[in-house]
């Protein structure tokens, strides 16, 4: 921290709950949100008053409280729901990953992605966007602005956040999140087993957020980059 001239970080819960909690940093602090680059708007996302409702959870599959959870969830309700996921799954933290996908007929695994390319086609395949990660509870995965918060609400999937973390603080901020209080199987079956209804609203809420919430453009970037050049005896 002595050397530096700025700190970049990319939600304020790290500031408020880390930095904050050992006086630091006695420098500018630059807030860059994991938002997606200038990406265009598609439309609304599925139909979601056929068939069973589709929670999808992309990117660096790691939790392994999750993946439990969403397959309890799909056992718990067969035909119900259905789980894909897409990404790279951390096999060093979640050994088993591929064998309980493989055993649940009501999860799919659909391997990598291209980003940004292949985002509005994957998110349009789903309801919902899994954000919870207790990968690092209590600390990261509490504190955290995830990349799929910003990217699945930009394509219309409504954000599963957890009560208490940050990303559920900005999801109830914009009004468009379904908030679980546990990630208890029975309480995980008995809020999603009422989500539908409530899709439309969240929906509705989602397309009233200004784009500046959830993408950056060209000229946040040039403040961005501006922002940190502009710091003398950065080496």
């Amino acid at each position: 921290m002595r050397r530096s001239a700025a700190v970049v970080t990319s939600s304020p819960g790290f500031i408020r709950n880390y930095l904050r909690q050992y006086d630091q940093p006695d420098i500018p602090v630059i807030l860059a949100e994991n938002k997606p680059l200038a990406i265009s708007l598609p439309g609304i996302g599925r139909d979601a008053t056929k068939g069973p409702l589709t929670i999808g959870w992309f990117g660096m599959l790691r939790c392994k409280v999750s993946l439990l959870a969403l397959d309890a969830l799909t056992r718990a309700a067969p035909g119900r729901f259905r789980v894909i996921l897409r990404g790279r799954p951390a096999l060093d933290v979640v050994q088993d990953f591929h064998q309980i996908v493989a055993a649940n007929p009501d999860m799919q695994f659909l391997g990598l992605y291209r980003w940004p390319e292949d985002l509005a086609r994957i998110y349009a395949e789903v309801d919902l966007a899994w954000l919870i990660d207790r990968y690092q509870a209590g600390r990261n995965s509490d504190w955290l602005l995830p990349n799929r918060l910003y990217e699945g609400c930009l394509h219309g999937a409504v954000p599963i956040v957890l009560d208490g973390t940050e990303a559920a603080a900005k999801a109830r901020e914009w009004g468009c999140g379904i908030a679980l209080r546990s990630v208890e199987p029975a309480e995980i079956l008995d809020v999603l087993g009422h989500a539908r209804e409530r899709l439309g609203d969240c929906r509705a809420a989602l397309a009233r957020l200004p784009q500046s919430a959830l993408r950056m453009d060209a000229a946040e970037c040039a403040v961005l980059t501006q922002a940190i050049c502009g710091f003398e005896g950065m080496e």
